[in-house]
């Protein structure tokens, strides 16, 4: 993980609000998101692949 992104702003995840903690939980998943891919087209080009599946782990 690059030493210039802070996942965990003032390293806690308690937050004040629920909307505050929701906030924080997509905020990190999109930091991991260009952690693990940082070229931005490349992104572009596989998240058609992903999104079905995506979609998949959302249903209950």
């Amino acid at each position: 993980m690059s030493d210039s992104v802070q996942l965990i702003p003032g390293n806690s995840l308690i937050t004040e609000t629920p909307e505050e903690g929701r906030a924080l939980a997509i905020k990190m998943s999109r930091l991991i998101i260009k952690i693990t891919q940082p070229d931005a087209a490349v992104r572009e080009r596989l998240r058609p692949q992903f999104t079905p599946k995506m979609l998949l782990c959302l249903l209950p």
